[in-house]
């Protein structure tokens, strides 16, 4: 029996693998193959009711939550391109997690907003698709830190704004963290924030550079010096180790993308 396995997306991938499985049995199975199969189809399309159903629920509850935003906000929604709301609608009915849920309903309804000011990528469902909560948690940190920089808020503020106002080191990160609900797990995961901001970097929302520390300009001064040959400045000393230190800042994709996942706000 062939079955359609499409509408799955990437477990299809998995379940078409039955196919080269089924092949290897008759190799070291023999006769009783085929009664294998058969049990092995048996629970695949149970599986894959049971997967259809929770897809269902999900859609019901992150299409419920977008259709609120939207009332909310008295909104009249428009017909979603299908390069944003195919993909949009097959990851967003595989998460279980509240608070990602909450972010697939706000895409959707920022989505289905006519002249909206909240710009929406095709790409972002596939951010969203790779976030983790507490990643996501995270860049909302971020976000959040950003926005509460901007002295005068005229809306709507650009993207572009919260950038140029994101930029900060690691002391200002740290702070960030500490006066949020969010906290790294710590012992219990050493590496979650490197792992983090490898990832949020790696989609292309979050920036790190490095930059010479101030504190090492006089170092610098004193290398260039000896290298030509001038005496230094007593001061100036030359054996001491240069330092780094990081710059975290998010990018036009990362705030645009933090917006269109963020609740309408109500109009008047």
């Amino acid at each position: 029996m062939s079955l359609d396995l499409t509408p799955l997306g990437q477990a299809g991938e998995w379940l078409a693998g039955a196919a080269t499985l089924k092949a290897f049995l008759a190799r070291v199975l023999g006769p009783a193959t085929d009664q294998f199969a058969g049990i092995l189809s048996d629970e695949m399309a149970g599986w894959r009711k049971e997967l259809a159903a929770r897809r269902e629920q999900r859609f019901l509850r992150i299409g419920c939550r977008a259709a609120q935003q939207l009332d909310a906000a008295k909104v009249e929604p428009v017909q979603i391109p299908d390069y944003i709301a195919l993909p949009l609608l097959e990851s967003a009915t595989l998460v279980d997690d509240e608070s990602l849920q909450e972010k697939w309903a706000s895409l959707l309804a920022n989505a289905a907003t006519p002249n909206s000011e909240v710009t929406v990528s095709a790409i972002f469902p596939k951010i969203l698709a790779s976030l983790s909560p507490r990643q996501a948690k995270f860049l909302d940190v971020v976000f959040d830190y950003s926005y509460r920089r901007i002295f005068i808020k005229i809306k709507p503020i650009a993207s572009k704004t919260i950038v140029n106002h994101s930029r900060m080191t690691e002391e200002q990160l740290s702070n960030a963290v500490v006066n949020s609900s969010f906290r790294w797990a710590g012992w219990a995961d050493p590496w979650e924030k490197d792992r983090t901001i490898d990832h949020l970097t790696g989609q292309g929302v979050l920036r790190v550079e490095k930059a010479i520390d101030p504190a090492s300009y006089s170092v610098i001064g004193a290398t260039l010096f000896a290298d030509a040959g001038i005496k230094m400045p007593p001061r100036w000393r030359s054996n001491v180790a240069i330092r780094t230190q990081a710059f975290y800042e998010l990018t036009i994709v990362g705030a645009e993308f933090v917006m269109a996942c963020r609740p309408l706000e109500r109009r008047p």
